[in-house]
């Protein structure tokens, strides 16, 4: 009985794990979308958070759009089951230690 608990907890963790990379995947995806010269020196996950659901993840990153600029953070909420952006996507700026997200608006194809 105890072996079985533990399996279980394994199991949900591995889950988890593997949510967190799909959520994150299809987050930088969507972002290549938004800034399709997109590189990695630009881009820099912050968070994945899971978002009340449990198939549905915030992820935020964040882009320094041009040298010199003050980076940009977006809030990507994926849901892992359908593999889509749910809305809304915000932009934001880092603000007295705080992010302060406004709704962008973005073409329904990219949410697919």
């Amino acid at each position: 009985m105890v072996e079985e608990k533990q399996e279980k907890d394994i199991s949900e963790e591995k889950d988890e794990e593997l949510d967190v990379a799909k959520a994150t995947e299809k987050a930088r995806d969507f972002m290549k979308k938004i800034i399709p010269n997109l590189i990695s020196s630009q881009f820099r996950l912050e968070m994945v958070k899971q978002n009340g659901k449990k198939t549905t993840y915030n992820v935020i990153c964040s882009v320094v759009p041009d040298l010199g600029a003050e980076r940009d953070y977006y809030l990507i909420k994926v849901d892992v089951t359908t593999g889509r952006i749910v809305q809304p996507v915000g932009r934001g700026k880092l603000k007295d230690d705080a992010i302060e997200f406004q709704k962008i608006e973005v073409p329904d194809e990219w949410l697919e």
